[in-house]
């Protein structure tokens, strides 16, 4: 009898999903991996530093990097000024929103680009803000702003 109870139990974890705390550890790990990543490219792997940001989204985001990445000039001046931009996380991610199946986030990351018109660097502070929603593959970004 206790064996099927043991079992029972944790059918409903399974079938439950990760509690509040799990989901916002999370949402934060997602959101503060697309900010990296978003923030940080290097011309001589353009396609790949790109594709992985693509990829970490879904819905209306993949429809707006498209839009970005469709226009050739882009990722033309990123190479022609043989750009490079590293990021680092400056402060949260912060949750501002989070239920079940969505979250609105926000991160601040120290963002440093180099290239051949700036080579000492150039370096800002970049705001995040996402909006993540929840699939069957983990947390994906569907919305994002940048300021």
């Amino acid at each position: 009898m206790l064996a099927v109870i043991v079992a029972v139990l944790a059918i409903v974890i399974v079938v439950r999903g990760p509690g509040a705390k799990g989901r916002q550890d999370d949402v934060k790990d997602t959101a503060q991996k697309f900010a990296i990543a978003l923030s940080t490219y290097d011309y001589h792997h353009l396609s790949r530093d790109l594709g992985k940001v693509k990829n970490m989204g879904i819905g209306n985001f993949r429809y707006q990097y498209q839009d970005v990445l469709g226009a050739t000039s882009f990722t033309k001046a990123l190479s022609d000024n043989q750009a490079v931009a590293t990021a680092k996380v400056k402060s949260g991610p912060f949750i501002a929103a989070l239920t079940t199946d969505d979250a609105r986030t926000f991160t601040v990351v120290s963002q440093t680009i180099k290239g051949s018109s700036s080579p000492q660097g150039e370096t800002r502070n970049v705001r995040v803000e996402t909006i993540l929603v929840r699939t069957s593959a983990g947390w994906r970004v569907d919305w994002v702003q940048i300021s």
